[in-house]
C-alpha cells in the first residue's frame, strides 16, 4: 500500500475516534465532579479544593438580590397614586360639608322669614333675628375654613364642629318655633275671648229691651266652649314644646306640640262659625228695633 493511500485510511479513522471521545467525555467527567469534596468560604463563595477543582454553593433562598428596596420608579408611582386618592377623599369631604352647611343656613334663613311674618313684637323679632344672623355668619365662616383646609383630618374636625352646632341649633329652633306658634295662638284666643265679652254685652242690652235672645245666647255659649277648648289644647302644645330638651325628644315633642295646635285651630274654626251666627243675629235684631 502506498503512503498516500495509507493516509487516506488513517485520517477518517482518527476523526471518528475524536468524535467518539468528545461524546463520552461529559459522561466521564460527571462522576469526577460529583466526587469532589466541597470547600466554600463564608457567605457561600466558591473556593479551590485540595485537588484544584472548583466547587459552588448557592446562597440561601431569599437572599438573591435586594428585595426590600423597590426601584425609585415604583416608589414614585405609589406616592402619586396615594396622593390622588387622598385628594379625591379630601374633595368629597369638602363637598359633603358644604352641602350640610348650605342646608342649615337655608333653614336659618327660612326661620328668619317665618319670625318676620309672625305675630311677635318688634323687639322679639329683632332679638331672634340677631341670633339667626350670628349663626348664619358662623356657619359661613366654618365653610370657608373647611374649603381652605389642605388635609382630611382638619376638614373632618371642622365638619364635626359644624354638625354639633347644627344639632344643637336644630333643637333650639324647633323648640322656639313651637313656642312662637303658641304665642300666636294665645293671642288669637285672647282676642276671641274679648270678642265674646263685647257681643255678650250687646245681647244683654237687647234682652233688657224685651228681645228673645235665648237662641243667640246658646250660640254664644257654644262659641265660648270652643274657645275654652282651644285654650286647653294651646296649653298642652306649650307644655310639649317646653319639654324639648335634646335631639332625643326633639321630634316627638315637636310633633306632639303641633298636633295640639292643630286641635286648637279646629276649635277656633268652629268658634268663629258660631260667632258669625251671633253677629248676624245681632245685626238683624238691631235693625228691627
Amino acid at each position: 500500500m502506498s503512503r498516500r493511500n495509507s493516509l487516506k485510511t488513517i485520517i477518517p479513522a482518527f476523526a471518528i475516534a475524536i468524535l467518539v471521545l468528545s461524546i463520552s467525555l461529559p459522561a466521564l467527567a460527571a462522576p469526577a465532579l460529583q466526587a469532589q469534596p466541597t470547600a466554600t468560604t463564608a457567605g457561600g463563595q466558591a473556593s479551590p479544593s485540595g485537588n484544584g477543582a472548583i466547587n459552588i454553593t448557592l446562597p440561601a433562598r431569599g437572599n438573591i438580590g435586594n428585595l426590600h428596596a423597590p426601584p425609585a420608579i415604583v416608589t414614585n408611582l405609589t406616592q402619586k397614586v396615594a396622593k390622588k386618592v387622598n385628594d379625591a377623599r379630601l374633595n368629597v369631604a369638602k363637598k359633603i360639608a358644604e352641602g350640610r352647611i348650605d342646608l342649615i343656613v337655608g333653614q336659618l334663613q327660612l326661620y328668619d322669614k317665618w319670625v318676620a311674618n309672625s305675630g311677635l313684637s318688634n323687639d322679639q323679632k329683632a332679638a331672634i333675628k340677631a341670633v339667626v344672623d350670628d349663626n348664619v355668619a358662623w356657619f359661613q365662616q366654618q365653610d370657608i375654613d373647611i374649603q381652605a383646609a389642605d388635609d382630611l383630618a382638619t376638614v373632618q374636625a371642622l365638619t364635626g364642629q359644624a354638625d354639633q352646632q347644627a344639632a344643637t341649633l336644630k333643637v333650639s329652633i324647633k323648640k322656639e318655633a313651637g313656642l312662637m306658634a303658641c304665642d300666636v295662638l294665645d293671642g288669637r284666643i285672647a282676642a276671641a275671648r274679648n270678642a265674646s265679652a263685647g257681643i255678650a254685652d250687646k245681647i244683654a242690652a237687647l234682652t233688657a229691651r224685651g228681645n228673645n235672645t235665648a237662641a243667640v245666647g246658646q250660640k254664644l255659649a257654644d262659641y265660648d266652649a270652643h274657645v275654652a277648648a282651644a285654650g286647653l289644647y294651646a296649653s298642652a302644645a306649650r307644655a310639649a314644646f317646653e319639654g324639648i330638651t335634646s335631639a332625643d325628644n326633639m321630634d316627638s315633642g315637636f310633633n306632639e306640640g303641633y298636633r295640639q295646635i292643630g286641635l286648637a285651630n279646629g276649635e277656633m274654626i268652629r268658634a268663629y262659625a258660631d260667632l258669625k251666627t251671633v253677629y248676624l243675629w245681632y245685626l238683624q235684631a238691631s235693625r228691627a228695633r
